[in-house]
């Protein structure tokens, strides 16, 4: 179906190998491109999830990094409360609490402190080489 498609909007395209590519949960086959000084688009999309990995991978060690911690606990402890009062003060103050209640609060303090590292942890990166002004 794909392959029917390239070829009625490029029948150069249709004759080229197609080449199974993984984005998200959808699958899907795209035309062979030679990009980024003679890379595949396969060795593009796979310098990307390297460059994703690597981002995980530095936000998930800011999570305990001492310079973000103090901040996103403060900010866990003040959002996370305003929420536990607004979400679950009447059943806490009924008497009302279950199990799923608490866990629902742990998540409430959890959300703003990982919310909190992450905005710090994305403003510490360095961005790309500034550009040149005229």
């Amino acid at each position: 179906m794909v392959a029917t498609a390239i070829a009625h909007l490029n029948p150069e395209a249709a004759g080229q190998s197609l080449h199974r590519t993984v984005v998200g949960n959808l699958r899907h086959f795209v035309p062979k491109l030679t990009v980024l000084g003679g890379k595949s688009l396969a060795t593009v999309e796979l310098l990307g999830l390297q460059r994703h990995k690597a981002m995980v991978k530095g936000y998930l060690a800011s999570l305990i990094n001492p310079r973000f911690v103090p901040t996103g606990l403060k900010t866990a402890i003040f959002v996370g409360t305003l929420l536990f009062a607004i979400n679950h003060g009447s059943a806490l103050w009924h008497r009302e609490m279950t199990r799923d209640r608490w866990l629902a609060v742990l998540l409430t303090y959890l959300m703003p402190y990982l919310v909190n590292v992450h905005g710090q942890y994305s403003s510490s990166k360095p961005r790309g080489v500034p550009k040149a002004q005229p």
